[in-house]
């Protein structure tokens, strides 16, 4: 028996949904004979969404995308750890500048540094991130780091400035999945008495904190606020005399992503 000719759409949920739609309806009308078959790699879900926005939110998507599929095949999904650091190593980035807050496990009493690779993964998984996204994020990064100059990155915040930005939003979003763990906060600059925060409590305290003035910033570190006290151990605004833009400053990661979307 003479093998069909196959033909591969790749990415198709990626495109235009009245394009992916048309192509759909073509390939379900034109090709549907006998020698001829069709492989589509897609995500199912992201398909599902163009095709409410095309014919409405209560449209019945998965019976429509049923029409079109003869058989259906679920990749397993990637690990994202070996990936991440895959692209650390090939795009040069240098771990020695990425500085983070250790962490606490649940149940655990001691806080513990994650390596990078692992905690880097598990933002993207509680911004439901896919593999293909971290090759974004990661170019994002290592952007980032070139702009400060061989300074130290916090990115425990820059991170989700990356993520946002990526997602086309214009303000930090909110993660959709919280990580099993904490991040290890004290009122002394993270470091004695820590106790576990929740992952975006921690990113909003921080967001916060990096929009203080250099006065707001020191009055709250001497009331105890350990957001307050991560920003300045990164420097202060007025205390630079550079006359380039120190983006290395947690006050101005914000405008290091607005130059960061200008590579986009």
């Amino acid at each position: 028996m003479p093998l069909p000719i196959t033909i591969i759409v790749d990415e198709l949920d990626r495109c235009r949904p009245t394009y992916a739609i048309k192509v759909l309806e073509e390939i379900k009308h034109l090709f549907d004979v006998p020698g001829v078959a069709f492989l589509l790699g897609l995500h199912g879900q992201q398909l599902e969404h163009s095709v409410r926005a095309a014919y409405g939110q209560g449209f019945d998507s998965a019976a429509y995308l049923r029409r079109f599929f003869n058989r259906r095949y679920s990749l397993k999904s990637v690990s994202l750890e070996p990936l991440i650091a895959h692209l650390i190593g090939l795009l040069g980035i240098n771990e020695s500048l990425l500085v983070h807050p250790p962490i606490l496990r649940q149940d655990a009493h001691q806080p513990e540094n994650l390596p990078n690779n692992e905690l880097i993964s598990d933002y993207l998984r509680a911004y439901d991130l896919a593999a293909r996204d971290a090759f974004s994020i990661m170019e994002g990064l290592q952007t980032s780091m070139a702009l400060v100059e061989n300074r130290s990155v916090d990115f425990s915040y820059l991170l989700p400035l990356i993520v946002s930005n990526h997602l086309g939003a214009t303000d930090l979003q909110q993660s959709l999945f919280v990580p099993k763990w904490k991040f290890a906060i004290g009122r002394d600059g993270f470091e004695r008495g820590p106790k576990g925060v929740q992952f975006d409590d921690y990113i909003k305290g921080i967001h916060a904190a990096a929009q203080m003035s250099d006065r707001q910033i020191i009055k709250a570190t001497e009331n105890g606020n350990a957001f307050a006290h991560r920003v300045a151990q990164f420097g202060f605004q007025n205390l630079s005399t550079a006359r380039s833009k120190q983006y290395y400053l947690l006050q101005n990661y914000r405008d290091l992503i607005k130059v960061l979307s200008r590579f986009s």
